[in-house]
């Protein structure tokens, strides 16, 4: 089974969902919020910033939109100051603590517009350090032609960056609270389901114009792409386009990916413990992403087409089965690569995390199974 046994406790709380898991978070920095102050719920730290700066003008060093984090909210006033206004803080606003289980209320659209906020939020801080193709990391990257010059160097590359990134992915799991509640069975199980699509997803700034880019900076030519993948890299391509032309902030691109996750499994197929727990947060997670759609898609196409690109990446990823048919060569849409492999004699190196993910045996660099 995955390693989705410990998982780090960010939310301590016995409801699946409510404005409980809400009202602890800083809506400026993401800090543990004391209550309402100045009209959101936000921390100690940003009350008092507030509460000293309401009426001052800063310029952000930066020339840029600062990402606001309880680690880094004292490196940028402007910015802090900016998104304070932005969440609705305003110095008339009389503040006051709301103890976690208070019946004090709360209009039921600021309580929805809250929680969205606050998943927004913590999915960006989670996901972002484990995305290889966040905007940061791409503009480090040194960019070269890679040089690999056989289609199976090739393919044994993309089976080492699919492995690390299911490793990446994992460890973004385990530090997501909203899915704490999920069983270790049932998150191995929607793993397993849509990792192919997932990294798929995550994989999409990599296809660029001159060849697709892998994490360190390599760029391997469309053609010895194509090679490799034939039918399906051509598909896999068209998709990545479309998820571009979505122009995800990284914050909507962790979100949807969440929502890739969690799709629900015909029960015929498997055997899912909660449902219902499965269904309500896959639901959250949707209101989340359409809420931050909307915000600049008032009509809300953007949302609509989320709807189709699911259903388009769950085709392609039925045709990943190449990652099963490696070890016994019989995989039609990739007969003239499976062929290669035979005349060759080629075997791979496949790690136990890729192999129980997709279901082939893990194999050492001499091509024998892993006991």
């Amino acid at each position: 089974m995955l390693p989705f046994n410990n998982v780090t406790n960010i939310v301590v709380s016995p409801k699946p969902l409510g404005i409980e898991k809400v009202v602890r978070y800083c809506l400026i920095c993401g800090d543990k919020s004391t209550g309402f102050h100045y009209g959101v719920l936000s921390c100690e730290g940003c009350k008092g910033f507030f509460r000293r700066s309401h009426d001052k003008e800063y310029q952000c060093i930066y020339k840029t939109s600062c990402t606001i984090t309880m680690e880094n909210r004292s490196g940028c006033k402007a910015c802090r100051l900016k998104k304070c206004k932005e969440v609705g803080m305003k110095k008339q606003q009389r503040h006051f603590l709301k103890p976690a289980y208070s019946n004090v209320p709360i209009d039921p659209i600021q309580q929805d517009k809250l929680e969205f906020q606050w998943i927004s939020q913590q999915i960006r801080q989670l996901h972002t350090p484990t995305y290889a193709y966040s905007n940061e990391r791409i503009m480090m990257m040194n960019i070269k032609n890679f040089e690999l010059e056989s289609n199976t160097e090739i393919l044994q590359h993309f089976i080492n960056e699919i492995d690390s990134e299911i490793t990446s992915f994992v460890s973004f799991i385990q530090s997501v609270s909203l899915l704490n509640q999920i069983s270790a069975k049932d998150k191995s199980i929607l793993f397993k389901r849509h990792a192919f699509s997932i990294y798929l997803i995550r994989s999409a700034p990599a296809y660029t114009e001159n060849g697709f880019l892998f994490k360190q900076g390599g760029l391997i030519a469309w053609q010895k792409f194509y090679d490799v993948y034939g039918e399906l890299g051509i598909k896999m391509k068209t998709f990545a386009a479309q998820i571009q032309e979505m122009h995800f902030s990284e914050a909507e691109i962790g979100v949807f990916v969440m929502l890739t996750l969690l799709q629900p499994i015909p029960m015929e197929d498997v055997a899912i413990q909660n449902v219902q727990l499965l269904t309500e947060t896959y639901t959250r997670f949707s209101n989340t992403l359409n809420y931050q759609l909307a915000t600049r898609d008032q009509e809300n196409r953007l949302f609509d087409k989320i709807q189709g690109l699911l259903e388009e990446v769950n085709t392609i990823s039925e045709l990943s089965t190449i990652f099963q048919k490696i070890i016994d060569f019989s995989d039609d849409l990739h007969k003239q690569f499976l062929d290669l492999m035979k005349t060759n004699n080629a075997s791979f190196f496949i790690p136990p995390l890729f192999a129980d993910v997709f279901s082939v045996p893990a194999t050492g660099l001499n091509g024998q199974p892993v006991e």
